[in-house]
């Protein structure tokens, strides 16, 4: 059984609310119950949310997409998620 981390990247000069809404994100892609979710890297750029990785379908895509629109303080998501392998 493999545990997967979600892998969030925080720049120096972050800033509390940033690390607040970066830590919120995080609980909240893991909070989905989707494993995969959990393999992406969030970065967060002010208030706009980065999502990097690989998941296995756009559904999760789409999941992933929702929750973090769904997080309040997220004013934009930029979506680098590559779909299969």
């Amino acid at each position: 059984m493999s545990t997967s981390q979600l892998l969030l990247t925080m720049r120096p000069d972050m800033n509390e609310v940033e690390s607040d809404l970066a830590d919120k994100v995080a609980d909240a892609l893991r909070n989905t119950g989707y494993v995969q979710l959990s393999d992406l890297n969030v970065r967060v750029d002010r208030y706009d949310i980065h999502l990097q990785g690989h998941l296995p379908s756009y559904y999760l895509k789409q999941v992933a997409h929702y929750v973090v629109l769904r997080v309040p303080g997220v004013q934009m998501l930029v979506d680098d998620i590559q779909i299969g392998g």
